[in-house]
């Protein structure tokens, strides 16, 4: 787990629960320039308790995760009190029309698949989440 702080103005935070190492680190560097708040895992079960623990403004969630997959982790995170109310991104290579619905089934707020989307575009997807009114007239863009 790790918990990046940063000093720029962004007032949002985010936790990443990803195993692919690369794309973790990829996605770390866009969300830290960005001025982003991170916390980040490799786990389904550390998702789950960083989430409780900290409340992120949104969550950016893999599928194929250890010990807990991303749709139990999902079910957990809009079941629970503390958690329902955090915007979940499904950001994953399992694409499957199937898979997709399942995801939304369950409460995910935007489902990417990682070969359509560039870390930029994510984090662009990100802000207009939690930036609804702004994303609609273009008047406010994310940092960088």
């Amino acid at each position: 787990m790790t918990d990046l702080q940063t000093n720029n103005a962004n007032p949002f935070s985010v936790l990443i629960v990803e195993d692919d190492k690369y794309l973790q680190e990829i996605l770390q560097q866009r969300f830290k320039t960005a001025g982003y708040k991170l916390w980040m895992t490799d786990r389904g079960d550390m998702g789950l308790s960083l989430a409780r623990e900290h409340n992120p403004d949104v969550i950016l969630l893999d599928l194929m995760l250890a010990n807990l997959n991303g749709i139990e982790v999902l079910e957990q995170l809009k079941g629970g009190q503390i958690t329902q109310h955090i915007p979940v991104v499904i950001v994953t290579n399992m694409d499957s029309s199937m898979t997709k619905a399942r995801a939304i089934e369950k409460g995910a707020d935007l489902f990417l698949p990682k070969y359509l989307f560039t870390p930029v575009e994510i984090e662009q997807k990100v802000w207009n989440l939690l930036n609804p009114v702004n994303a609609q007239d273009g008047s406010l863009t994310p940092t960088k």
